[in-house]
């Protein structure tokens, strides 16, 4: 039986332009996301990750997470998503991730290494395909 074993965030700026990370050699994108920790709240690990990939902290007290469910995002784990809009544009060039990959015989390197905004649509377009497919079918909604 699968776990609900990560979490991630949606996040949109004022132009309606969704942030992004690229995933899988670059050849797709995906949203920032993560694994939860044992007996962490989805909603808290998808905001740590957020703050770990990207520099971004929101505060709890200010924003509305829109829970979006849970899907199928690889054989062995689920993937918990949420939603937000922020009221600010995001400015990729500021974004830093703290997040290192610790490679058995290399030098620790950062797990995002660049970021990008797309219009909603062409994100949608680039993420990686399950996520793509059960966005369109379960969430469409935010791309109106």
């Amino acid at each position: 039986m699968k776990q609900h074993s990560a979490a991630g965030v949606i996040i949109e700026d004022p132009k309606g332009w969704l942030l992004c990370h690229p995933t899988n050699g670059g050849k797709s994108w995906d949203f920032p996301k993560g694994n939860v920790d044992p007996g962490e709240d989805h909603w808290v690990a998808a905001l740590r990750e957020l703050r770990e990939e990207t520099g971004i902290e929101l505060d709890l007290e200010t924003i509305s997470l829109l829970d979006l469910g849970q899907h199928a995002y690889q054989d062995h784990r689920d993937l918990h998503l949420f939603y937000i809009r922020v009221n600010e544009v995001i400015d990729t060039k500021v974004l830093v991730c703290e997040s290192m990959v610790n490679p058995p015989n290399g030098k620790p390197f950062p797990e995002m290494d660049r970021f990008a905004v797309f219009p909603k649509k062409r994100a949608i377009a680039q993420i990686y395909p399950r996520v793509r497919k059960w966005i369109e079918t379960n969430a469409a909604y935010i791309l109106e």
